[in-house]
Formats: C-alpha cells, sequence, structure tokens
C-alpha cells in the first residue's frame, strides 16, 4: 500500500503543471492580504503590555538585589 501511495506521488510529481499568470496574481495578493491580517492580529494585544510610563531605577534595583550581603 505505501508502495502505491509513493508511485502515485512520483507520477504526479513528474507531471508538469501550468497556471496563468492571473491565477498567481490572485494567489500572491491573497497571501500577501492574509499575511497582513495576520499579522496585525498576532501583535495588536502586544501594544498594550509596552508602556512608557513605567521609568526604570537602576539604583534602586540594585539595592533590592543586596549583592553586598553574605
Amino acid at each position: 500500500m505505501l508502495d502505491e501511495i509513493i508511485s502515485v506521488a512520483d507520477k504526479t510529481a513528474k507531471e508538469e503543471m501550468t497556471i496563468t499568470k492571473g491565477f498567481a496574481f490572485i494567489i500572491v495578493v491573497a497571501s500577501f492580504i492574509l499575511g497582513l491580517i495576520l499579522g496585525i492580529a498576532c501583535t495588536s494585544g502586544s501594544r498594550n503590555s509596552c508602556d512608557d510610563d513605567d521609568d526604570f531605577d537602576a539604583e534602586e534595583y540594585l539595592k533590592n538585589l543586596d549583592l553586598d550581603a553574605e
């Protein structure tokens, strides 16, 4: 059964396939739009996590680490 599947896949791979330029253009545009939508959807939640109001105080951070105490 596996040999039959491999032989059919091999025959299909060796066949010459042609697509029109219009169909290729439609695929390219649809892929771009889908990527743009998914990119916006995946990054929309991360904008809220970065607040410019939070200031990092390095001196306070070092004091809290308490590296001198052993």
